[in-house]
């Protein structure tokens, strides 16, 4: 690894730059750029591919600087920064403490120096309006760079008032990136951008939601009577794999008594459509009803998921159902632990996941091209939202997770995990964004966090708890296999006054 790092957040500022020069050491520009054309392609000669990434996709972006940006998401921990206002511009520092990620960080600054000479601008999905505007105005922008051992600094500055706002409106973005990742990516989107309209002197249209909304993955849906939970095929329209979402294992309390009925329902449509199962997801650690993930998996293979944050329910559930050491507390029950922003495949679809907290500290939203998986963060217009009062739960994070599922596109179908019929109506499990902001009745038609928390957090003070959260917690923590006694007898705790 030579002394020579250059970030990209901080070459997210410097593409701007049409006037730009940067002092580099050894190895040589020249040296460098023919070692990145041999990665990447010379950007002059070969069209790009469309990336396999959503989000981080581009109408003119490869897939290698797509997986680079990726690496750079998923370790954005490593990376510091500091910014410095000045009055006819910005100065930027930014480091990295992971020499992976600065190779990479090499890789892709090389790369952009490269389109801000040809002015070939990527156009990633998720790239800020204010990045687009200042592109098209770079030829207004003085930029200057030094590295100085594994520090880069970068000064711009120009005489053009608006962009020098749009330069600290922009070094903003990138810092929260930076601190971040892609929950800044989220928030973003939710909030339009600062003076971005009076930089071009037209409409900059918001961004577009990191995920392949061109693809319409078939779904099928499963009602459960006896939890209200729906279960869901989703298949890839180009292929014959598919995912389950939230899968039911039969249970009768009082018996004792542990069956399939509703998972058999699964396995039989996915043998019958000849369908290959991929994945086994669980939107969040269930307290209404148990998981057949384990079941389903020994019949037809496939992995199973869940939020990264399952270590703090285990640690937590851990202690109320005394669990000895013998039960792990980091997730190695489950196949994948996602976390926000993480970007994964069924078949040729692309999918992305949104870390939603507040519910519990584990909840995901599952995005598979235009349709999401909310789980318990929101219920049909009617039906409003789930309640924050389990350990973990906060009412806070609710709302703001609520509010990065609807920045979702409008048209994007939601998909919910429960549903209880309010006021008589038949059972209903499918909405839209645009339904959801509009006719909630806990977030809809512009209601504010302090009436949502305030209304949360009284109705869940008058709550009793479910009736199946004994055993589906003790199961679902485990990834859906019933804990079992020292002679390996299948047995489930009541802990008294515990919850």
């Amino acid at each position: 690894m030579s002394k020579t790092r250059i970030s990209l957040l901080a070459l997210i500022v410097l593409i701007a730059g049409g006037a730009a020069t940067l002092t580099l050491f050894n190895p040589s520009y020249e040296a460098m750029h023919l070692a990145h054309q041999k990665m990447h392609g010379d950007h002059n000669i070969h069209a790009h591919d469309v990336t396999d990434m959503p989000g981080l996709k581009g109408e003119n972006a490869s897939p290698e600087e797509s997986k680079e940006i990726a690496i750079l998401f998923k370790k954005f921990d490593t990376l510091t920064r500091e910014v410095e206002m000045l009055p006819n511009g910005i100065r930027t520092i930014t480091r990295s403490s992971d020499p992976e990620v600065m190779d990479v960080l090499v890789s892709h600054a090389i790369g952009m120096m490269g389109r801000v000479e040809a002015k070939d601008d990527p156009k990633i999905l998720i790239q800020s309006p204010t990045l687009d505007a200042l592109f098209a105005h770079g030829d207004k922008i003085i930029t200057t760079s030094e590295v100085e051992g594994n520090s880069l600094i970068i000064t711009q500055i120009s005489e053009d008032k608006e962009l020098i706002a749009a330069l600290h409106t922009h070094a903003g973005e990138v810092t929260d990136m930076v601190d971040r990742g892609m929950a800044a990516v989220h928030e973003r989107i939710v909030t339009p951008p600062i003076n971005a309209a009076k930089v071009t002197k037209q409409e900059i249209k918001m961004t577009a939601y990191p995920v392949d909304m061109t693809t319409k993955p078939d779904v099928q849906a499963f009602f459960d009577e006896a939890t209200n939970t729906i279960s869901y095929i989703v298949k890839d329209p180009s292929s014959s794999s598919c995912a389950i979402i939230d899968s039911v294992m039969d249970i009768d309390y009082a018996a004792g008594r542990i069956t399939f009925e509703h998972a058999d329902k699964l396995i039989k449509y996915i043998e019958e459509q000849g369908l290959s199962l991929e994945w086994i997801i669980e939107t969040h650690v269930h307290a209404d009803h148990l998981s057949a993930a384990p079941y389903i998996q020994q019949k037809l293979g496939g992995k199973i998921g869940v939020g990264g944050k399952i270590t703090v329910v285990q640690e937590v559930f851990g202690k109320v159902f005394n669990e000895g050491t013998e039960f792990q507390r980091d997730g190695s029950q489950f196949d994948m632990l996602f976390e926000d922003g993480d970007i994964y495949s069924v078949g040729d679809m692309q999918c992305f996941v949104i870390s939603t907290p507040g519910h519990t500290p584990a909840c995901m939203v599952h995005v598979m091209g235009d349709a999401a998986f909310v789980g318990d963060t929101l219920f049909m217009p009617d039906g409003g939202s789930a309640r924050c009062d389990f350990p973990g739960g906060s009412a806070e994070e609710l709302y703001d997770s609520i509010m990065k599922v609807l920045a979702l596109p409008d048209e994007t179908r939601l998909f919910m995990c429960h549903d209880y019929g309010p006021n008589g109506r038949d059972i209903q499990w499918e909405t839209t964004v645009a339904d959801e902001k509009a006719y909630n009745i806990h977030v809809g038609a512009g209601k504010t966090k302090e009436e949502f928390v305030k209304f949360r957090t009284e109705r869940d003070a008058q709550l009793a708890m479910p009736k199946l959260i004994i055993p589906s917690l003790q199961v679902n923590m485990r990834a859906g296999e019933v804990p079992r006694d020292k002679d390996g007898n299948p047995v489930l705790k009541v802990p008294v006054n515990g919850l």
